[in-house]
């Protein structure tokens, strides 16, 4: 598959090569396939364009832009204007983009220094249990800049359970209002058993604690309180910047132009010839509009598994086919598409009785000529292709998944480019993911036993289906979708779509002003 080529595209072309199962439907009638290429003076192919998209819905369709693109040639004098835009857009993501990873920076240099300062407060808070901590932290991170000879850690090698004797003290050992202080230095004398050098060091070093201990309190909260005010404030600058671009980026994005992915596009297209001396311009669009098919026959379908489970539809949309094809979606785009989001799609876009849909594809093909002077003169070329399909619910399903997978992928495209916080969450899920431990089988004897008995059955149960697969579907109804061909798709469903295929190519050619 091409880059740039949609996935049901593809699977349309492809389920309509194969026959009929039941199990998916899908089919153009070859005689209604019709394209529609027309010149008029600049400005016609835009009018064309607004006029048909304008009236669709009233026609009640359901209508999508599926794809686009642009190509403007230099000698164009859109083509500077487009350039310009571009480079305007891309210079307002670059300064954008700058300001941000600043305040990436700065935040996280403010949440390191509150981080510390939380610390501090979490040891302050555990000290009214337990000091235990607290005065372990000035000893490190205070009196251990003190001097030599005067911290602890040096008065070590004259008293080496100085450090631990000094943990051991009780605050209110050194405070006036509950110890006198005559009577102080015989208390640490006698609760510590040491000398009476080392307990006057104990009892300076204890009053310095109680005053650091005084003073370091409130500047640790008024800091941390400041500090975590400012990295807050940070945060919400980096989240008001990364959406203040994402419709820059959206803008941008939307300017795609068909040589951004794949630059070899036009090296053999000979209607785009800048060397010539023609300014012209290039658009592409395909739409993608479907209404529910009238019941062709008033009757059930021939297979109704599990009604109850079929989240209120005749028939379940959501079968085995689409979940195997929305793999395939997923893997194409790099996106993932959940089962409630699946769902919702069909409450939303679906008809509960309805099991079959027509779906028109239309692909418009815009070039715009401008010819040098004197003889030269300015054309619209519209290049219309249409063609009608007959789908089935689940067949309609999966486009409806691939256009949530498009925007999805857009999204994902805009978020990584301006950092998200939404990446940045599925990174670190992805991480948590590595770490987690994995979980061992357990395989008993009865499990063991019941996994080759399985094996053993099924090579020795007879296939009750002996038929050759091309013969099955003309005697056996597989599916809840008709597997009659030629009595159903041609004579029912190709007859009943021409007046609705006969009204878009009148309303086209009327506004062309033929016939």
């Amino acid at each position: 598959m091409a880059k740039g080529d949609l996935f049901c595209t593809e699977l349309r072309n492809e389920l309509a090569k194969k026959m009929v199962s039941g199990w998916a439907v899908c089919g153009a009638p070859l005689e209604m396939e019709k394209t529609i290429d027309y010149t008029t003076l600049r400005g016609g192919a835009s009018n064309m364009y607004h006029s048909l998209i304008f009236v669709i819905p009233k026609w009640d369709y359901t209508l999508k832009k599926v794809n686009e693109w642009m190509e403007v040639t230099p000698e164009f004098e859109y083509y500077k204007l487009t350039i310009e835009q571009k480079q305007q857009l891309q210079s307002t993501i670059r300064d954008g983009l700058m300001r941000a990873a600043e305040a990436v920076k700065d935040y996280e240099l403010l949440v390191h220094d509150a981080e510390r300062y939380r610390e501090m407060l979490d040891y302050f808070l555990a000290a009214k249990k337990d000091e235990h901590v607290l005065r372990t932290l000035f000893v490190d991170r205070v009196d251990a800049f003190t001097g030599e000879g005067y911290s602890l850690v040096t008065m070590a090698r004259r008293w080496p359970t100085i450090i631990s004797d000094f943990i051991r003290m009780k605050t209110e050992w050194t405070d006036s209002a509950k110890v006198k202080p005559e009577e102080q230095l015989v208390m640490i004398r006698k609760e510590m058993d040491v000398s009476a050098a080392e307990a006057t060091v104990l009892k300076t070093k204890n009053e310095l604690y109680r005053e650091w201990k005084k003073l370091f309190f409130p500047l640790v909260k008024e800091r941390y309180a400041r500090i975590q005010n400012l990295a807050d404030a940070r945060k919400k600058s980096v989240d008001e910047y990364r959406k203040w671009l994402v419709p820059y980026v959206a803008r941008y994005k939307m300017m795609k132009e068909k040589l951004d992915e794949d630059p070899s596009a036009f090296i053999d297209d000979a209607y785009i010839t800048p060397a010539v001396g023609l300014a012209q311009a290039r658009t592409f669009v395909e739409l993608w509009m479907w209404k529910p098919a009238r019941q062709q026959e008033m009757r059930k379908p021939e297979w109704r598994p599990h009604e109850k489970k079929n989240h209120g539809f005749v028939v379940e949309p959501y079968d085995d086919f689409v979940k195997a094809k929305k793999k395939e979606i997923e893997e194409m785009y790099g996106v993932e598409i959940t089962d409630a989001e699946v769902v919702k799609m069909m409450e939303k876009n679906l008809k509960k009785d309805t099991v079959y849909y027509w779906l028109i594809d239309i692909t418009i093909d815009f070039n715009l000529i401008k010819a040098p002077p004197p003889k030269g003169t300015e054309l619209d070329n519209p290049v219309f292709y249409i063609k009608p399909w007959t789908l089935s619910q689940n067949v309609l399903l999966l486009h409806l998944i691939e256009l949530k997978a498009r925007e999805k992928r857009f999204e994902k495209e805009i978020d990584e480019l301006i950092g998200a916080d939404s990446i940045e969450k599925s990174i670190a899920k992805r991480i948590e993911k590595e770490f987690e431990e994995k979980k061992e089988e357990k395989t008993g004897l009865r499990q063991g036993w019941s996994k080759s008995r399985s094996k053993w059955s099924e090579r020795w149960t007879p296939k009750r289906l002996w038929l050759n697969e091309n013969l099955i579907p003309y005697f056996i109804h597989r599916g809840p979708y008709t597997p009659i061909f030629r009595e159903r798709l041609t004579k029912h469903f190709a007859s009943s779509i021409a007046p609705y295929y006969d009204q878009i190519i009148s309303f086209i050619q009327k506004e062309m002003g033929y016939g």
